[in-house]
């Protein structure tokens, strides 16, 4: 499975890359809005992973709209609370609060989507 990764934090983008890609995905990480659009236009992917807040306040919302056009399906790895955009975030695709057993839920929808 093709992968977009799309995650702020090195940390956390390398350890799920790592993870993902020893899962066998094909997995392409990036770290903006703006990386993030340019592989969409240069490749497919079957899934997209997006980190719902970036860095200075800016959100996935938008990308998964364009991505989910695409049909494509999204899955939103993220630490927020903010109600409002996890209800919109959850119009769009599923979303998995990071922490504990949120890699085993990331894997386990991962298999599903197969």
């Amino acid at each position: 499975m093709k992968i977009l990764f799309v995650e702020n934090d090195p940390l956390t983008r390398r350890s799920y890359t790592r993870l993902l890609r020893s899962r066998d995905h094909d997995v392409v990480e990036v770290e903006t809005l703006e990386q993030a659009r340019a592989q969409l236009a240069s490749g497919s992917f079957d899934l997209a992973v997006l980190d719902l807040e970036l860095a200075e306040g800016n959100t996935t919302l938008g990308l998964a709209r364009e991505i989910a056009d695409r049909d494509i399906p999204v899955l939103f790895h993220t630490g927020t609370f903010r109600v409002e955009l996890l209800n919109e975030a959850s119009k769009i695709g599923l979303v998995i609060h990071k922490g504990p057993g949120s890699v085993e839920r990331l894997l386990e929808e991962l298999g599903s989507e197969r």
